[in-house]
């Protein structure tokens, strides 16, 4: 079964998540993430990242795999979840993130490293909640968070693990823009093309000099975090 199914048309791919459930984050489906921007960059596509199913965005990560207590498998998901967010940051052509149901981390960091992102103005909510679950989150999603989130929003979202509504996703900086449900798509479909209209190498070096420095952070982060020691010591702490 694919995960993620991916399409290609006039220049611009849609990369859609589809596990039947939550849009789980482990290895198989970041994996499957991974090779899609691949494929887009191939086909040099300007990007759509959504999700196929009608309420959930991504649970985010498989908190069974830290449950099970096996460094090994943690870090290979954690690790992946870092390479798909280099991976996104790094894409020289347009990325349109685009939520319209639960967001949950791993999740938000796909979408926070995208170029423009759009929510559904709708009853759906947000959060990082990792405090409820005895998890730090790694280096490089406080990177993340730290350049695309608003100051306040930044320590309240991690220290407190609150759910929010969409519209403070607005105010947090998680999304440039709300649009009703029922024009997600179109909008989306829209600024992708907007955006791709642009001279591609114009659009790839004013995304550099933007991504540049937090990409070259977060690639270090993953260097020096994740490591098997890490997470031998983290489990075994927790």
């Amino acid at each position: 079964m694919n995960l993620v199914n991916y399409s290609f048309s006039q220049g611009v791919a849609t990369i859609a998540m589809n596990d039947g459930r939550a849009n789980i984050m482990n290895v198989e489906l970041l994996g499957e993430l991974i090779e899609a921007f691949q494929q887009a960059r191939e086909d040099n596509a300007a990007v759509l990242l959504r999700s196929e199913l009608p309420q959930t965005y991504s649970a985010g990560f498989d908190i069974k795999v830290f449950a099970e207590l096996n460094p090994q498998s943690a870090l290979d998901m954690v690790r992946a979840g870092g390479e798909l967010v280099h991976t996104i940051l790094d894409f020289p052509r347009p990325t349109i993130g685009l939520a319209a149901g639960h967001i949950f981390p791993m999740g938000l960091f796909t979408l926070l490293a995208c170029d423009y992102r759009i929510g559904a103005d709708a009853d759906y909510l947000w959060c990082l909640n990792e405090i409820e679950l005895g998890i730090v989150p790694p280096l490089y999603a406080f990177k993340l968070l730290e350049a695309r989130l608003t100051a306040a929003w930044f320590s309240r979202t991690l220290c407190t693990g609150e759910r929010f509504s969409a519209r403070q996703a607005l105010e947090a900086g998680v999304f440039h823009e709300l649009v009703a449900p029922a024009d997600c798509n179109s909008r989306a479909l829209a600024m992708v093309a907007r955006l791709a209209g642009h001279s591609p190498e114009a659009y790839a070096g004013i995304k550099s000099r933007i991504n540049s420095v937090l990409a070259a952070d977060i690639q270090a982060s993953i260097v020096h975090e994740q490591t098997l020691s890490h997470y031998e010591s983290m489990l075994q702490a927790g």
